[in-house]
């Protein structure tokens, strides 16, 4: 194993945050699915708590993206 592939072993899961419980038993064992983790809980993306509120309010991919755009001026209200 090379130095690089020793930084990047992934945390046991056994480590990770208690508030990430349910988004461990939704893996049921799978590989973990970046994008369905960061909808579902938005602080990942590093959103302060009232906008997290909102944008997990979204269904789609599309709403989304028009409100994230709009949070940074790039698409009209």
């Amino acid at each position: 194993m090379s130095h690089i592939d020793q930084q990047v072993l992934a945390l046991p899961a056994e480590q990770w945050a208690s508030t990430l419980d349910g988004a461990l038993a939704d893996m049921a064992g799978a590989p973990i699915n970046a994008h369905k983790l960061m909808a579902h809980i938005p602080q990942l993306l590093g959103l302060d708590a009232h906008v997290a509120e909102d944008v997990a309010a979204y269904k789609s991919e599309a709403q989304f993206a028009s409100a994230a755009g709009r949070l940074h001026g790039e698409v009209p209200a």
